[in-house]
């Protein structure tokens, strides 16, 4: 089933049936069948207007796989879908429609047709198969524009994959290039030509790895200019200011080769507060060295397995 909206959906039998009962009590059912009965008129119009005088039956020839030849060599299959006769008036001899099977279309006079007619008949399998590999290659299938957005919005081709992350990380140097200047970065000093040999190594590069490296060598270059320390975006670990801080804590993991859990104890050495929509943490080490980071449930639960010295973990 296709929506008027685009969207798609499988229905069971008793589904559509009942779906067939609310659509012809839907008061505006009525006004739909008109529109559409009106769009078909008007679509059958245009067609007999578009197809006056073709024909598609009355000729040996319609309904006939043809084959053609060109310069390039090989050959591409086809059907004659309909013909005109000739027009003894104007003395403008028949024509026959040919749809090829790569999307291409075209007229042909009665002896091209015969011609293609009989070309196909001769080819033998494996030309006949060669032609039908290169129609699919050739097929053009019809661009997809995103009307939904304006065109400067749009994704094409040239915003994905290894183009577009070229072009990106492009556009990236291309913004940072005036401050870069004006910092005096040996990125922009002539005798160097680090930016010379970057350029080059982006342009020329093929895959996401070789992209990622020239990403990095950028990021290099403005870490040496960088004077204030890096700011992070949540505020820093605090050591103080909870009861859990020092407490030590037990986990329990599961270790499926042996059949049987692995407990480990820890210790609580600074927690990080809630802040919006992240959660708080507390980060705890083990005794053997390891590390991690709980959420609160969890550092309640490894309370409790050491308090009460417990061998296995509560049943959840």
């Amino acid at each position: 089933l296709v929506h008027d909206d685009g969207d798609e959906e499988d229905l069971e039998e008793d589904e559509v049936v009942q779906g067939g009962s609310l659509y012809a009590e839907h008061p505006a059912a009525r006004r739909f069948e008109e529109k559409a009965a009106k769009a078909r008129e008007a679509e059958e119009a245009a067609t007999s207007v578009e197809l006056e005088g073709w024909r598609l039956e009355g000729h040996a020839l319609v309904r006939r796989r043809v084959a053609r030849s060109f310069d390039e060599g090989g050959h591409t299959l086809g059907l004659i879908t309909r013909w005109l006769p000739a027009d003894e008036a104007s003395g403008d001899g028949a024509l026959f429609h040919a749809v090829h099977d790569d999307g291409d279309e075209e007229d042909l006079e009665e002896d091209e047709a015969a011609e293609a007619a009989a070309l196909s008949e001769a080819l033998g399998a494996e030309a006949r198969a060669a032609a039908a590999e290169c129609a699919r290659t050739r097929l053009v299938q019809p661009k997809y524009e995103n009307k939904q957005l304006k065109k400067g919005e749009r994704a094409e081709a040239g915003h994905l994959g290894v183009e577009g992350a070229r072009a990106e990380i492009g556009a990236l140097e291309q913004a940072l290039l005036p401050g870069l200047r004006a910092a005096g970065s040996r990125w922009v000093a002539p005798k160097a030509r680090i930016r010379v040999r970057w350029l080059q190594s982006l342009d020329e590069a093929e895959r996401a790895s070789e992209l990622a490296a020239s990403l990095v060598e950028l990021e290099q270059h403005l870490r040496e200019l960088q004077s204030a320390a890096d700011v992070s975006e949540r505020k820093p670990w605090r050591s103080d200011a909870h009861e859990w801080l020092g407490r030590s804590v037990r986990r329990f993991f599961w270790l499926k080769s042996e059949q049987r859990w692995l407990c480990t104890d820890a210790s609580v050495g600074s927690w990080l507060p809630a802040e919006g929509s992240d959660v708080a943490l507390w980060h705890v080490t083990h005794d053997d060295g390891d590390e991690e980071d709980l959420e609160e449930h969890e550092v309640a639960i490894a309370l409790e397995h050491y308090s009460e010295g417990r061998t296995e973990p509560l049943p959840s």
